[in-house]
This record gives structure tokens, sequence and C-alpha cells, in this order.
């Protein structure tokens, strides 16, 4: 009588185990979830935001380096000129 209440005992300690195993796993892909869907509608929008501040620091430099290219030949014309 006694091994069987053991081994009942026992059964129910690793149904329980499985019961819990179970549970943790949820629980850790739901996290994991929910970090995936927070990264993926927040990252973007960042993303956009630096690239688009990025692209226009770079655009206003190159047309300072147009505007100063584009002025010397200028000058220099006229000083062709003038001479």
């Amino acid at each position: 009588m006694k091994k069987s209440h053991n081994f009942n005992l026992i059964k129910r300690m690793l149904n329980f185990s499985k019961k819990l195993q179970s549970k943790v796993i949820l629980i850790y892909l739901c996290i994991t979830l929910l970090v995936l869907i927070l990264i993926t509608s927040t990252l973007p929008a960042s993303l956009y935001k630096q690239n688009l501040n990025i692209i226009s620091k770079d655009f206003i430099n190159q047309m300072k380096h147009i505007d100063f290219a584009l002025s010397n030949f200028i000058k220099e014309v006229k000083n062709d000129i003038i001479l």
C-alpha cells in the first residue's frame, strides 16, 4: 500500500512539474512575442527619422560645396574677362 501511495505521489509531482514547465514556456513565449512587437513597431519610425536627418544634413552640406565651387568659378570668369 505504501508503494502505491509513493508512486501516486511521484506521479502527481511529475504531472505538476509538466504543467509548471508548460506555463513557464508559455510565459516565455508571450514575453518574447511582446518584445518583438514593441521593437518592430518603434524601431522603423526612429530609424526613418534618423536617416531623414542624416540625408538632410548631407544634402545641405553638398549644396554648400556646390555653392562654393560655383561662386569661385564665377569670380574667376569675371576676373578673366576684366583682364
